[in-house]
């Protein structure tokens, strides 16, 4: 990005050492809010939230919660 590399040359004009943000979207703002929704209070509400038709849509934001297969493990074997 051209801001960055200004910015970054900038800084080495001056002897200091820049600090650069990772790339980011927005819309990942939206899929770690559909992760924290699926991982309390289920894909459903997840799906809801979102105003998804349908679940297979949710699954694509809404990441699995491996500690949910850990748990049961540990209640179940």
């Amino acid at each position: 990005m051209k801001a960055n590399r200004e910015r970054t040359e900038s800084a080495a004009d001056m002897g200091v050492e820049p600090i650069l943000l990772p790339h980011w979207h927005a819309n990942q703002l939206r899929h770690s809010k559909a992760t924290e929704i699926r991982r309390q209070f289920g894909l459903e509400a997840a799906r809801v939230s979102l105003g998804h038709a349908k679940a297979d849509v949710t699954q694509i934001y809404a990441e699995r919660d491996a500690r949910l297969a850990v748990e049961v493990a540990r209640k179940i074997g």
